[in-house]
């Protein structure tokens, strides 16, 4: 869950929500990654009405908060 949240974040940095809007790879990319840290549900069964601004204000706003939680709790990625 912290690898794929950290994913999530690597994937959007730099990024503009508008840019993310108009690039299907990297809405793919995250998509994935944010299936992995909890909100498969609610993507693999919305399928084409995933709202990307919840999407991406998750992967923004949310995300770096629960990465710093978890990694004190879980051992050290090697990646």
């Amino acid at each position: 869950m912290p690898v794929a949240a950290r994913d999530a974040v690597a994937f959007a940095a730099g990024l503009s929500f508008s840019e993310f809007a108009r690039d299907q790879r990297t809405q793919l990319a995250i998509l994935k990654s944010v299936e992995i840290v909890g909100m498969r549900n609610r993507l693999v069964h919305a399928y084409f009405e995933i709202d990307l601004r919840l999407v991406w204000d998750t992967v923004v706003d949310d995300l770096p908060a629960l990465i710093s939680q978890l990694e004190p709790l879980v051992p050290p990625d090697d990646r």
